[in-house]
């Protein structure tokens, strides 16, 4: 009888510390948009309430989606002219409440950028004249915004999860800007209709119990099952 005990004990004792140590993860989604660039959104956080100690991780991502939007070239010179343009957005996040910093001592997520482009060979101009931008070809051409999607993501430097740890909240600002690049052509006009940008910010906490925790678990379970047997 002694010797199952033994072994029943010890059988509680693995799965227990198997379970007590299990990583679990928090994921905080905030999205931001749609709107025309360039803006700027403030999203909040909530803090890691728990021990410093238990963290293993802080995941930061940031995503940009962009959709619709146009820009139009017209050649007023007197020569052919070879444009490549492009048009789209930028995102990046900052923050004066966390260090946004990866194990590099970099950004932990450097700016995303989503755009299309188009290069357009455009005859001489055909008499429409300067301050008119005229999409109409041989000399002009239009280009339309195509959809698109693009993501960053990295790891915070350990040495900084101080910041993130508390029962409150922190902030993190998302700013968009416009991509726009009518070639740098002289004598091509340009004018555009602006895309509509959207994305999100998330951060991901990692962590397990800390040690002391999980060793206050296996001994009151312990005492639990010696009274049971």
């Amino acid at each position: 009888m002694g010797g199952c005990t033994k072994v029943l004990f010890a059988v509680a004792i693995v799965g227990l510390t198997a379970a007590a140590a299990q990583a679990g993860t928090i994921t905080q989604y905030v999205p931001f948009g749609p709107a025309t660039p360039n803006f700027d959104q403030t999203l909040t956080f909530n803090q890691f309430n728990g021990p410093l100690a238990d963290l293993l991780s802080i995941q930061v991502e940031l995503g940009l989606h962009i959709d619709g939007g146009y820009l139009i070239v017209d050649n007023d010179g007197t020569l052919p002219a070879t444009v490549t343009v492009q048009l789209g957005a930028t995102g990046a996040i900052s923050s004066t409440d966390v260090p946004l910093i990866d194990l590099a001592w970099q950004p932990v997520v450097a700016p995303v950028s989503v755009f299309s482009g188009n290069t357009f060979n455009l005859a001489p101009d055909n008499g429409d004249g300067p301050m008119n931008v005229d999409p109409n070809p041989p000399d002009g051409a239009t280009h339309y915004g195509i959809p698109g999607s693009n993501s960053g993501a990295g790891f915070i430097n350990p040495a900084l999860f101080g910041s993130y740890v508390g029962a409150g909240t922190f902030n993190i600002k998302a700013d968009v800007s416009q991509i726009l690049d009518f070639g740098s052509v002289g004598g091509v006009e340009g004018a555009y209709g602006p895309v509509l940008a959207d994305g999100y910010a998330r951060v991901i906490y990692n962590f397990v119990p800390e040690p002391a925790t999980v060793l206050v678990l296996i001994i009151g379970a312990a005492t639990a099952i010696r009274r049971r047997l």
